[in-house]
């Protein structure tokens, strides 16, 4: 996670054990950006990355990784 303010939720969620009581199990690592975080995803070190968008996020889009979105 490339903590900014658009992850206040997942925060919230771990916090008050949202995730917890639907048993899911949730492992955050901090990173420096979600830019840094396009490499990891596409080796399958991750399989979400939470964070905001940046030109990294975009030229995976243009290069056809996959994505959800």
């Amino acid at each position: 996670m490339a903590r900014s303010t658009s992850n206040a939720a997942e925060l919230m969620a771990i916090e008050k054990g949202y995730l917890k009581e639907y048993g899911i199990k949730l492992e955050i690592d901090d990173l420096d950006s979600s830019a840094n975080a396009i490499a990891l995803l596409a080796q399958n070190r991750y399989q979400i990355v939470a964070g905001g968008i940046s030109a990294g996020y975009f030229n995976a889009l243009e290069k056809d990784f996959p994505s959800s979105s």
